[in-house]
């Protein structure tokens, strides 16, 4: 029997296409982030201003924002309004997510799926070599990524058909 040209690899393996290609473009700068004093009224506040469903919780150290946790509006509906907790009343350290997945800036597409897929996280804050919060790379961000490449890769055949229309 033939040997198949085509070799299926591992699940693993099919993140490899995207091993060589950097999030340096992907991740978005700046990311919205509070100190572990701030309240859970901040936190909704700064959401509700930036249009956004997460907050990076970081500590200072040396200069530096360490990711130390991660609190999402969900958090706040379902652990403290739900309870009828006052907002005001209670810091994002008691309410936050301790155990925050990072990744490197220098970290490669297939690096980054590999850890949101592993881990279950849809929001990953980017760290620089020191540690210290440089950014944050969505789920939505690079599914609006993969998406547009294939939106491009989709009108192949439309082009080849035109191709060979215009030959006959």
């Amino acid at each position: 029997m033939q040997e198949s040209l085509l070799h299926l690899h591992p699940a693993h393996d099919l993140r490899s296409p995207y091993q060589g290609l950097s999030i340096t473009e992907l991740f978005e700068r700046n990311p919205i982030w509070l100190r572990t004093s701030a309240t859970l009224l901040d936190a909704a506040q700064l959401m509700a201003q930036n249009h956004i469903g997460d907050i990076i919780v970081v500590k200072e150290q040396n200069e530096k924002l360490i990711p130390v946790g991660m609190l999402t509006d969900r958090d706040i509906v379902v652990k403290a309004v739900a309870r009828r907790i006052a907002a005001e009343a209670m810091k994002v350290s008691e309410l936050m997510t301790l155990d925050v997945i990072t990744a490197k800036d220098s970290s490669s597409l297939s690096e980054v799926m590999h850890l949101m897929s592993d881990n279950g996280v849809s929001r990953l804050p980017i760290v620089n070599e020191a540690g210290s919060l440089v950014g944050i790379l969505t789920s939505k961000r690079l599914f609006q990524y993969l998406a547009q490449g294939l939106c491009e890769l989709s009108t192949l055949s439309r082009q080849q058909l035109e191709r060979e229309e215009g030959r006959h």
